[in-house]
């Protein structure tokens, strides 16, 4: 009986790692996708590195984390040294030095200045092995990692394992709390990390649409709002237009702003940023319009109201 016991609990435990580790895969992308998509929104905006690195260092004075070990740094190669240039953790802090870029050590962000992406195990920049996903971010040539101690990940269920040995009888129960403590954390963690990065993005000073072109034979017949902060409800003075088309929420606009369609459409294909100052006739508003596609026929739209620049340029 007991040897059956110890062996569903180390398949129970098995499969549980394996989870653990799935999620945490999952968590920590999507950590990485949301810190790179502030990266990117921050350059494209001030086309300057050190507003990005302020930007991240006067946020991570008032960061607190849940995790001990997971951390996000982004790196930059230079003279055969890799150098930290942005660090959020939710441990205390130890110092980064550069790194020697052929030294054993930071195993994810090489790969990721070397312009790959994805997800592994192996020693960070202490030297510790972690889990990581990573990114090369090519608009800054930066790296990006997201990472968690492995040691961290595995602890509750090394921990749980002993406890399990000791009362074989109750092992499906312990099991059950273990696959449940494990991913209730694991949660907690990503829903405090998208808490952060909503609110940032509600608070943004400027106006933000994230949006998907729609074509028919290769003409842009409109787009789709997928994602609005508040500001750009302040500034267009256009509500609960997410899930819709513009063409449903701003009758119209497809006949008289033509020259915006275009603009969008040749971003979303080409992924070439684009910033202007365009007229929007629909709304009767000028706008500071900076323009960049995060993938193929998707872009992001960044932008103020100049009109009454306009008007006192005009007088």
């Amino acid at each position: 009986m007991l040897f059956v016991a110890v062996s569903v609990t180390s398949i129970a435990l098995y499969m549980v790692n394996r989870t653990t580790v799935n999620d945490t895969q999952f968590t920590l992308k999507e950590l990485l996708k949301r810190r790179v998509a502030i990266i990117k929104t921050i350059y494209n905006q001030t086309h300057n590195k050190d507003s990005v690195i302020h930007f991240f260092y006067k946020w991570n004075e008032n960061i607190e984390g849940v995790n001990q070990s997971k951390e996000f740094v982004v790196t930059e190669e230079h003279n055969d040294s890799i150098f930290f240039l942005i660090d959020q953790r939710d441990f205390d802090y130890v110092d980064t030095h550069p790194l020697y870029a052929k030294s054993a050590f930071a195993s994810p962000s090489k790969k990721a200045l070397s312009g790959l992406s994805g997800f592994t195990k192996g020693p960070d920049y202490r030297g510790v092995e972690v889990y990581a996903a990573y990114t090369y971010i090519p608009e800054l040539k930066w790296g990006a990692v997201s990472k968690i101690d492995v040691s961290e990940v595995r602890k509750p269920i090394f921990y749980t394992f002993s406890v399990i040995l000791i009362l074989a009888i109750i092992i499906a129960l312990i099991g059950a709390l273990l696959y449940y403590f494990i991913n209730k954390t694991i949660h907690k963690s990503l829903k405090e990390s998208e808490e952060q990065y909503r609110s940032l993005f509600d608070n943004m000073i400027d106006g933000f649409a994230y949006c998907k072109m729609i074509y028919k034979d290769d003409y842009p017949e409109d787009f789709i709002y997928i994602k609005v902060n508040d500001v750009f409800e302040a500034l267009t003075g256009l509500r609960n237009v997410e899930g819709k088309r513009a063409t449903e929420v701003i009758p119209g606009i497809r006949v008289s702003d033509n020259a915006l369609f275009e603009l969008y459409s040749e971003v979303a294909l080409t992924g070439v940023h684009k910033k202007t100052e365009i007229y929007v006739s629909a709304l009767d508003e000028w706008f500071s319009l900076s323009v960049y596609s995060p993938k193929k026929e998707y872009f992001v739209a960044v932008f103020e109201v100049i009109t009454e620049k306009k008007k006192e340029i005009m007088l």
